[in-house]
């Protein structure tokens, strides 16, 4: 405050406890460096997408996965990664997924070399400061998916010996109701495949055998393993 010829004569000052602002800032400040620290270090790699399907944010398990850099990576549209589900497809298909509602699909990714990636995402659509957002989780089944192939290749080969097999080969489930049958199966009997499978075990015993044939199923269930003579009755 100036006197009238000018001079200070008072001053006048407003202080305000700025403590608790402080704490709420640090306090901040760790929880995003947490949240930082488990994005960066997750196994799976993680993307953060605007409406428009560019990626606004990523981590480094992304960056391995596709051999680039996170700065090769932020501020790409989707089909740089992705070119299986490029940015008209990736809008449309958010367009119809409700808020918070994950949903979980196959694709492939494209690494900086050429290499296609089966890739698991897992996403979710939700709102940041109203407008629509995209995170998700993209695992590398590569190995998963060789798995398959060689369970598919090994089922192939096992079909292979069951359908040439010389003899007749039947399975059952506990209730003795045959689930599978090899065609010689078939050629000793006279029924069909499809016949077959609406049959049980005593259905193609000789009568006199049937008492046997029980006692040997029984056996079979218990031990694991069973031999014996029988009779069939064929069509």
């Amino acid at each position: 405050i100036k006197d009238s010829d000018g001079k200070v004569v008072e001053i006048i000052g407003l202080t305000k406890d700025n403590t608790e602002n402080k704490k709420m800032q640090l306090t901040l400040k760790e929880s995003e460096a947490r949240y930082r620290q488990l994005v960066e270090t997750a196994s799976d790699a993680i993307y953060l997408l605007d409406a428009q399907g560019q990626i606004i944010d990523t981590n480094q398990t992304a960056a391995r996965m596709l051999q680039k850099s996170k700065e090769e990576i932020v501020g790409c549209l989707i089909d740089s990664v992705d070119p299986s589900f490029p940015v008209s497809a990736f809008i449309e298909f958010w367009k119809t997924v409700p808020y918070g509602q994950p949903r979980i699909f196959e694709t492939t990714h494209l690494t900086k070399s050429g290499e296609h990636i089966p890739i698991e995402i897992s996403g979710q659509k939700f709102k940041i400061n109203e407008k629509d957002h995209y995170f998700g989780i993209a695992r590398d089944i590569t190995q998963r998916k060789k798995a398959e192939q060689e369970l598919r290749e090994s089922e192939a080969k096992f079909r292979s010996y069951i359908n040439n097999a010389p003899d007749g080969i039947f399975i059952s489930d506990e209730n003795g109701k045959y689930l599978e049958v090899n065609p010689r199966a078939s050629k000793i009997t006279g029924y069909s495949e499809k016949e077959l499978l609406q049959m049980h075990i005593p259905d193609l015993l000789f009568k006199e055998d049937i008492e046997n044939g029980l006692k040997h199923f029984q056996q079979l269930k218990k031990k694991g393993i069973s031999r014996g003579e029988f009779v069939f009755q064929t069509k």
